[in-house]
């Protein structure tokens, strides 16, 4: 394995072991969700270049896709908790309000 292979999946347990260590926070969790789906778009993306995977190029874009429609529904989470509670703190979140 290259290095790149090994620093890309070292980002993707770093991201992980944040959302499970800093998860009393929504903006926390939300940056660390990010960055795991970040390292798995580098990584898929380098994976189908250098194995010359032609009829899998669009997948990196569809997870990027996916990723950037995971942070607006995030983000727009974080704008309703924090006008409706003052704070981001995830034990505040009760699906059954929501």
């Amino acid at each position: 394995m290259s290095t790149i292979y090994a620093n890309i999946i070292l980002a993707f347990a770093t991201s992980l072991m944040g959302l499970l260590l800093f998860r009393s926070h929504l903006m926390s969790a939300l940056l660390c969700l990010e960055g795991m789906m970040l390292s798995l778009f580098v990584l898929s993306s380098l994976f189908i270049l250098s194995n010359h995977m032609v009829l899998m190029a669009m997948f990196p874009i569809i997870l990027l896709v996916f990723a950037a429609c995971e942070a607006a529904v995030g983000l727009a989470l974080l704008v309703m908790v924090s006008d409706t509670y003052g704070q981001d703190y995830v034990q505040n979140l009760n699906l059954l309000k929501c």
